[in-house]
């Protein structure tokens, strides 16, 4: 998309992302959260970060949800309680 001159947003990179971890291709998901990273594209943190769990990822689950915090986003109640009970594993 970015070698053709489009320019995506958030939801295509956060879109792009969960399909690939989805299909468990924790690479190809990581590439694209870095390109998303490089794009200065933030937010919907927690979308990522289940994706990231499901897969079964957690240190890049861990890794964005200490950027969520560093940006001052404010963690659902829900994403508390997963990051205890995996804290806890």
């Amino acid at each position: 998309m970015i070698e053709a001159g489009l320019s995506p947003n958030l939801y295509t990179f956060t879109s792009s992302i969960l399909g690939h971890t989805r299909k468990h291709d924790k690479d190809a998901a990581s590439l694209v959260l870095k390109e998303m990273v490089d794009h200065t594209c933030g937010g919907r943190y927690e979308d990522l970060i289940f994706g990231f769990c499901e897969i079964g990822n957690m240190e890049i689950a861990n890794k964005l949800l200490d950027q969520m915090l560093k940006e001052e986003e404010t963690p659902s109640d829900y994403l508390f309680i997963v990051d205890a009970v995996l804290t806890e594993v």
